[in-house]
Formats: structure tokens, C-alpha cells, sequence
């Protein structure tokens, strides 16, 4: 954004990055105080249920294959996305 807006794109981008950091963080401390960590678990408790205790037994046992899953997940998501901008800066 700096490339093509200047110091106000830095601006966008440092209020859209303080934005997100917070919404995270708030995320985070919601599924903290409710011990949710699984998508099914995030599913019953938007829609006010819980799972029983054969399911929730289920989650915790996939729980550590998740996480390793998302930690390699995002490193190749940012290997692309550095890419594809290296890509695009070199073009102009």
C-alpha cells in the first residue's frame, strides 16, 4: 500500500492490522473462558448447545493434529501471499 497510496497507505494498513489484532485477541479470551478449540465445539456453542461426552472426548483427540495442521496451514498461506507480492512489486 505504500507503493501506491504513500504514508497514507501505511495508515490504512496500520489501522486494518490494529483492527484485526483486536478482534483477535477478543476471539481468543471467548474461546479461552468457554474451553472451546475445535470447530464443532465454536458450531454448539454459537448455536447454544454443548457436546456430549463421547464427542467432546473426540475433539480433544484431535485437537493437537489441528494445530499442527494450522501452524503449517499458515506458513504456506504467507509463503503464497509473499510470492504473489513479490510477483506483483516486480511488475511495476
Amino acid at each position: 500500500m505504500f507503493v501506491f497510496l504513500k504514508c497514507v497507505g501505511v495508515v490504512i494498513w496500520v489501522l486494518i492490522a490494529a483492527a484485526t489484532f483486536w478482534l483477535a485477541f477478543k476471539v481468543d479470551g471467548l474461546k479461552k473462558r468457554h474451553h472451546i478449540q475445535t470447530y464443532k465445539e465454536i458450531v454448539a456453542f454459537t448455536e447454544g448447545r454443548t457436546l456430549d461426552d463421547v464427542q467432546t472426548q473426540r475433539e480433544i483427540g484431535k485437537a493437537p493434529y489441528q494445530k499442527v495442521l494450522m501452524v503449517i496451514g499458515s506458513g504456506v498461506f504467507a509463503f503464497v501471499v509473499c510470492i504473489l507480492m513479490w510477483i506483483i512489486i516486480s511488475l511495476f
